[in-house]
């Protein structure tokens, strides 16, 4: 018998589950999975609201999460990953786990991999969708890398592909929701056909709880580019503005570099002031180091590395895809277009000739982070997409 004056009985979790069909570690797309679910379980009241599963193809051994479920063995991904079609049997393998345990009333918050089929399956068991791209819609991404090639001054190698087109509007259904990390995949999704009122507007963010940048200063500025070395994120049109800024420092680009960009710049890959790492886990001691974070990309959603530079407090020197509604224009750092090699080396030159300058935007932007770590990101988040959610 229910005592006198309470409720009847308190409101069982919504249970969400976080959908990545291939293998999980603690960066890139599967990052943000792990820190959304993280940041969950660490607030009580959220717990209290929410039963999160976290589906990946396969989990490395040090993720030990209780939510997480990986539904494949190792040596089974090891195998597929050698195979023709391999990542497309993890995917199907991932999405029928997921088919034999969601129920109606059950919330899916899906990023890229699961296919048109996939989806229609899990909206037919009364499951509601709710889409985090991460980077902007087809058509919009081949529009950037069009002009990202241009600007490069290299031949596209990729092309518009009318059936990945065809195949983004398939996957979306007029009673999906789409989290949109940026304006840019906002207006891509609209493009697409979205109704501005099925898009919810949120972030990425940073841990505070993994992200421990140790500050060491050098002598000269160290400007740090932190990515793949890619057309789409811009390094080719970096290394041109740096060679024209004159800077008195160095750039450390840290992250593998593609063949095509390798083969292009070679010459202005031999500067002596430029220091070229693989990536490493050990993102803190990197981003101590600069001084300065730069990132001209063509195409992105809200690269996680923006998260990390502001925690670290350096200014950034930013496109307007990479800064979106994080970095501000003057306050932060510099939002230029990527294709203005002259604009991004005066950026440069600033900030490498103004040490005032540069601590008035450092303290900006270690301002700015509060606002950006993974537990107010997720509250934000939750709050945001619940009118869209079952009551």
């Amino acid at each position: 018998m229910t005592p006198r004056g309470s409720s009847a009985a308190a409101a069982a979790p919504l249970r969400v589950h976080t959908v990545y069909p291939y293998p999980c570690g603690l960066s890139g797309i599967a990052g943000i999975v792990i820190e959304f679910c993280d940041a969950v379980d660490r607030a009580p009241e959220l717990r209290r609201r929410f039963e999160c599963t976290a589906w990946v193809a396969y989990a490395n051994r040090q993720l030990s999460r209780h939510y997480l479920r990986g539904t494949s063995r190792k040596w089974l991904v090891r195998l597929a990953s050698r195979l023709p079609g391999g990542e497309a049997w993890l995917r199907r393998q991932t999405m029928r786990r997921i088919g034999q345990h969601v129920r109606p009333g059950d919330v899916c918050i899906l990023y890229p991999g699961p296919t048109a089929p996939d989806l229609a399956a899990l909206r037919a068991k009364g499951v509601t969708l709710v889409h985090d791209p991460v980077n902007t819609a087809y058509p919009a991404n081949f529009v950037a890398f069009r002009r990202a090639y241009a600007a490069a001054g290299m031949p596209l190698s990729i092309r518009e592909d009318a059936v990945a087109i065809a195949d983004e509007r398939a996957r979306l259904s007029s009673q999906d929701v789409v989290i949109a990390c940026s304006p840019h995949v906002q207006q891509s999704y609209e493009a697409l056909g979205v109704s501005s009122d099925r898009i919810v507007r949120s972030s990425y963010g940073f841990s505070p709880h993994t992200f421990h940048p140790v500050r060491r200063a050098a002598s000269k500025p160290t400007f740090l580019f932190a990515g793949t070395g890619s057309v789409r994120k811009g390094l080719p049109v970096l290394l041109k503005a740096w060679s024209r800024a004159g800077v008195d420092g160095r750039l450390v680009v840290l992250g593998q570099i593609d063949a095509e960009v390798a083969a292009h710049c070679a010459e202005h890959m031999r500067q002596s002031n430029i220091e070229f790492r693989d990536y490493t886990d050990d993102l803190g001691s990197v981003f101590g180091e600069a001084d300065v974070f730069v990132l001209p990309s063509f195409e992105e959603g809200s690269p996680l590395v923006g998260y990390l530079a502001l925690a670290a407090g350096l200014p950034c020197v930013m496109s307007p895809a990479a800064a979106g509604w994080v970095v501000r224009d003057g306050s932060e750092g510099f939002v230029v277009e990527p294709d203005d090699v002259e604009s991004i080396a005066r950026s440069l030159r600033r900030l490498a000739d103004d040490p005032a300058l540069r601590g008035r935007m450092a303290a900006a932007a270690a301002a700015r982070s509060v606002d950006y770590t993974w537990s107010r990101v997720t509250q934000q988040r939750l709050a945001a997409l619940a009118p869209f959610l079952p009551r």
